[in-house]
């Protein structure tokens, strides 16, 4: 597929994305652009305090739709890096009251390391799409708490 032909089919998933829901989707957008320079300045603990939205409205959507907006169009939308996209699914499940868990973890057994973020919801991932197995080593809770540093 050509640059053109690209460009084009973001406009419209964009254009899609806008009708479906336009707060959510400039909200979106708008981390996109901050995002990967916060990642850099601060720690991912330090991200999740700032990201944890408590219990305010988010348009409505419940914790399903929200991570089925970010999963489709995350990658697109908010970021293909893992760590931004799971801090923006982070901030908008918190706020419908889902308890959500920020994951970090790491492959094992890779000659180098190779580490993974993905959000979870009662332990169980969300959003996540043919992933290998990374062994979890640090979860971040509520309002950007560690709630979990062992490795299983």
């Amino acid at each position: 597929m050509n640059r053109a032909a690209r460009a084009w089919r973001s406009a419209c998933r964009l254009t899609r994305c806008f009708r479906a829901a336009p707060r959510l989707t400039a909200e979106l957008l708008a981390w996109r652009v901050g995002l990967p320079f916060a990642k850099r300045a601060f720690t991912v603990q330090t991200l999740a305090k700032f990201m944890w939205a408590g219990s305010r409205p988010a348009e409505g959507y419940d914790a399903a739709t929200i991570a089925g907006f970010v999963g489709q169009g995350g990658r697109w939308l908010v970021s293909g890096n893992c760590v931004e996209r799971s801090l923006v699914l982070y901030r908008l499940l918190s706020r419908t009251g889902a308890d959500p868990a920020l994951v970090l973890g790491i492959r094992p057994g890779a000659e180098r390391v190779a580490g993974h973020v993905w959000v979870e919801v009662g332990g169980r991932p969300l959003a996540e799409i043919d992933t290998p197995p990374y062994d979890r080593v640090i979860a971040i809770g509520a309002a950007g708490r560690l709630i979990d540093a062992a490795v299983r």
